[in-house]
């Protein structure tokens, strides 16, 4: 399978889209939370460019929920029934049984390589 290599200069950049969205939002986002692996480090980008507290457990309201990718959607699928909870991801691919609140870049059919992942 084709790979694809996502930079730190494009990490950013999806990430001040996001911030963008989250100052646009209207939404008084309590914090944020990073999923393990993939999210956090977005996750952490996003609470210094926000200001919001970064949590260990995903447990307060309104919540902003980071993720790298919406693959497959199982990941993040089991959000879609909690109230106040918002999910922002860098890439979003359209076979993704869970659509984000928030998405930057569409997946293609190549595996996406972040630069925080063993290559």
């Amino acid at each position: 399978m084709a790979k694809s290599y996502t930079t730190w200069d494009e990490v950013e950049q999806a990430c001040d889209e996001i911030t963008e969205w989250v100052s646009n939002s209207n939404i008084e986002f309590k914090g944020i939370w990073g999923s393990p692996r993939g999210g956090l480090i977005p996750a952490v980008i996003l609470s210094h460019k926000t200001g919001l507290k970064l949590f260990e457990e995903p447990r307060v309201r309104p919540l902003l929920v980071v993720d790298d990718i919406a693959d497959t959607g199982n990941t993040l699928n089991s959000f879609s029934t909690l109230d106040d909870v918002y999910v922002a991801t860098i890439h979003y691919h359209k076979q993704s049984i869970f659509v984000p609140d928030k998405w930057v870049l569409e997946k293609k059919d190549e595996w996406i390589v972040y630069p925080w992942e063993k290559k």
